[in-house]
């Protein structure tokens, strides 16, 4: 770039120089005011041609410098997964209890068991109420207190078979 640039300088060197005689010499030529000006042009173009390639340079060494910003963070984050592999690697793998019954009583017991104690069971007292009982209602015979009618043995079967339901007052 050096001596592309050194010669556009010497070629407007020498068209100035030659101009400059002429005019001493009081002979001033158009044709030597053409070639400076376009050698001034040449040496124009080259001056904006190296300030491309100063630009390019600058470019360059911004992309290495991340380049190598990046070639480090890819090696931080390759080390950090192989740690973390070797980690996985040396950790005590999980074991299972044997897939034998968690409990001593099938379903099909548990289901028996809840048939047998529906008809004595009542749902909790919160659900009794329409309204949430308060201090004030002292009896549960008020306006918002007012029990609900719940036969928890209305939806339950009676055992044998019968078809018929039993209250918890009818119970057997």
């Amino acid at each position: 770039m050096d001596k592309y640039l050194d010669t556009r300088f010497e070629r407007v060197e020498k068209a100035l120089s030659t101009f400059i005689d002429s005019i001493a010499k009081y002979n001033p030529s158009e044709k030597l005011a053409e070639d400076l000006v376009a050698a001034d042009r040449e040496l124009a173009a080259g001056l904006k041609e190296l300030e491309r390639h100063q630009n390019n340079h600058a470019r360059i060494l911004q992309l290495r410098q991340e380049t190598a910003s990046l070639d480090q963070q890819t090696k931080d984050i390759i080390g950090g997964l192989w740690n973390m592999r070797k980690e996985v690697k040396t950790s005590p793998a999980t074991q299972y209890p044997s897939t034998g019954p968690k409990y001593k009583f099938t379903t099909h017991e548990l289901l028996n068991y809840a048939k047998r104690i529906s008809r004595t069971t009542l749902p909790p007292a919160h659900l009794l109420y329409n309204g949430e009982p308060n201090e004030s209602q002292q009896a549960p015979g008020g306006q918002g207190g007012q029990p609900m009618e719940v036969d928890s043995a209305a939806q339950t079967p009676m055992p044998g078979g019968g078809g018929g339901t039993a209250t918890a007052a009818g119970t057997p």
